[in-house]
């Protein structure tokens, strides 16, 4: 996970640089269906990275919940089991206290 963070934060160093050297990009016509914007280069790079990180963002959530719900389930499991084991423990050593008496 903290390479991950990593390069997404040296991404985002770069994307800034870039925008920061330019800043004087002369406009362009982007044109969409029956939309038709006059916008300048970097503008359009950023908002064009801002809308994937968001697309990004929106099909992770569902694993993120998946996987969430997957570890509660098996620290349930796990915290059943030991419980169960503690319990079996205990009488075992009930039985071996009985027959040595």
């Amino acid at each position: 996970m903290k390479f991950f963070f990593g390069i997404a934060f040296l991404v985002l160093v770069g994307v800034v640089i870039f925008a920061v050297q330019n800043s004087t990009a002369p406009a362009i016509d982007i044109k969409f269906l029956v939309w038709h914007i006059q916008t300048s280069l970097v503008y359009t790079i950023l908002g064009t990275l801002v809308s994937g990180m968001i697309i990004v963002f929106f099909l992770w959530i569902p694993s993120a919940f998946r996987s969430s719900s997957q570890k509660r389930g098996l620290r349930k499991e796990i915290e059943i089991v030991e419980k169960t084991r503690k319990h079996d423990l205990e009488e075992s050593r009930q039985r071996s206290n009985e027959k040595e008496a």
